[in-house]
């Protein structure tokens, strides 16, 4: 298995120190915002397998491009919450499967924060499983009775965002 650890920090050097024990992973490459956080994670491990890399976690291009590049089997999300959303669309856009260990965040109802529910935690994540195929990855089309948590998506990068997605 290859995979991609997206976060050098204590859970992402915790995932390598454990998968370096682990005789089915082929290679795994550790990124970080800071490339000499990431090397510092894969000197620890003292393993062949492991490699560094630099991404960008609020860039969804940067982590769309570290996919490509790595041609991981699946991406694990090692970051601060803050960053969920883009690195599931990146994994979205390009067919790949995603771990992660925490959830979308939520926000207050931007009209009525005080007598209406807003996104609830994991609702942004949620309301895009029509996406994923367990059994193709395959993307579809989107659903056109997607609420307005899904239609306002904060994430934007160079010249796409959520409602840009195929």
């Amino acid at each position: 298995m290859k995979a991609l650890v997206i976060g050098a920090g204590g859970v992402g050097r915790a995932i390598a120190n454990i998968a370096s024990r682990r005789s089915f992973i082929e290679s795994m490459v550790i990124a970080d915002r800071t490339l000499a956080r990431a090397e510092e994670a894969v000197a620890r491990v003292k393993d062949p397998r492991f490699s560094a890399a630099m991404v960008n976690a609020a860039e969804l291009e940067d982590i769309r491009e570290l996919i490509r590049k790595a041609d991981p089997d699946v991406v694990i999300n090692a970051v601060d919450p803050r960053f969920v959303m883009p690195i599931f669309l990146a994994c979205e856009i390009e067919n790949t499967n995603y771990i992660d260990m925490a959830m979308s965040l939520s926000r207050k109802h931007p009209h009525y924060p005080y007598t209406e529910t807003g996104v609830k935690l994991g609702d942004e994540q949620f309301a895009r499983d029509y996406n994923w195929d367990v059994n193709t990855h395959t993307i579809h089309i989107p659903k056109p009775e997607l609420s307005w948590a899904m239609s306002n998506l904060p994430v934007t990068t160079t010249g796409m965002s959520a409602k840009s997605l195929p």
